[in-house]
Order: C-alpha cells, then sequence, then structure tokens
C-alpha cells in the first residue's frame, strides 16, 4: 500500500490503512521517498530475481573492473 496522508483527517484514516496492513501482512509505504525506494527495488528484482549474496571484497573487485574496462 503507497499511501501518503496529508491533513488532520487522513492521519485518522492513515492510522486504520496501516492497522489493516499489519493485520493482513501487506507492506505499507507513507512517504514518497520511501515509495520510489520500493518501486526502484522491484525493478531490480525484475532484472535479477534472484539475490546473490557476494563477499564486500569480491563486489569491490567486480565494480574496480568494470571501472577499467570502461562500462
Amino acid at each position: 500500500i503507497f499511501n501518503t496522508p496529508s491533513g488532520k483527517g487522513a492521519r485518522t484514516d492513515e492510522g486504520k490503512i496501516r492497522a489493516a496492513a499489519v493485520a493482513h501482512g501487506v507492506p505499507c509505504v507513507t512517504t514518497l521517498p520511501g515509495c520510489l525506494a520500493v518501486v526502484r527495488a522491484l525493478e531490480a528484482m525484475v532484472e535479477s530475481p534472484v539475490p546473490r549474496v557476494r563477499a564486500l571484497q569480491d563486489w569491490m573487485q567486480s565494480v574496480a573492473a568494470q571501472a577499467t574496462d570502461g562500462n
């Protein structure tokens, strides 16, 4: 759920929406930066659906290699 409240009435509604989301195990995002982060994460999952776990050293090595390759 993306819910960015404004005004006093919205705050009351926000609490009800958030409570219902929690009760049903549905994520609820209440800020525009948070919504943007969720969208970016979902886009990343489409590109690479299986997350990879790598050591930081391995990741840095691949970043350095890309930098020298010009990619």
